[in-house]
């Protein structure tokens, strides 16, 4: 097994109970970008095109289809992400020049107050310390994986920046990304 497939069965094992829940669907995301101005009708037909409970049932169409355009609430944040990062492992030429940039934008922590970071860094409190570790190494395996697949500078900076800006304390004794050969 080579580590990009490691990297997803850790990913899928530390997310495995993460269920959607009242959290934001993938298209509720796309469509309202974070407004409320919608009404219960137009809520329930968006909802409706997502129809999983699991993020391990996403589609990797719908992801492809909402890659870098949506905003999530902190639940449908926690939802997707593992299926975003599985995506981004499993199709590793499949991002646009421009794609790819918000994940890591969203995991990373740049410019912030003291008392900003301190509020940031609470909102991964609901994350167990495996999904925090599976977080940190795909964030680093990506930050060498984007440049070694010709992806634009700024992804494998994204990546990088995200990594180091928080994630880097996670990295679990005896693994690193960096170090181990190319699958």
């Amino acid at each position: 097994m080579n580590l990009r497939e490691q990297l997803i069965q850790e990913i899928t094992s530390a997310f495995a109970t993460v269920e959607r829940g009242a959290g934001l669907t993938l298209h509720e995301a796309v469509t309202f970008e974070g407004n409320d101005y919608w009404t219960a009708a137009e809520r329930a037909r968006v909802r409706a095109l997502d129809p999983e409970t699991r993020w391990q049932d996403i589609p990797d169409s719908a992801l492809e289809e909402c890659e870098d355009r949506w905003a999530y609430d902190e639940a449908g944040f926690r939802y997707h992400l593992p299926a975003y990062m599985r995506w981004h492992l499993r199709h590793p030429h499949g991002l646009a020049p421009h794609h790819g940039g918000l994940l890591y934008w969203s995991l990373s922590l740049r410019d912030q107050k003291l008392k900003d970071r301190a509020r940031w860094e609470r909102s991964w409190d609901k994350y167990s310390l495996e999904q925090k570790r599976a977080t940190a190494r795909f964030l680093e395996f990506m930050a060498r994986e984007a440049a070694q697949l010709g992806h634009p500078p700024h992804i494998a900076e994204l990546a990088d920046v995200a990594w180091k800006s928080y994630w880097f304390k996670f990295k679990s004794a005896g693994s690193n990304c960096m170090t181990k050969s190319q699958p």
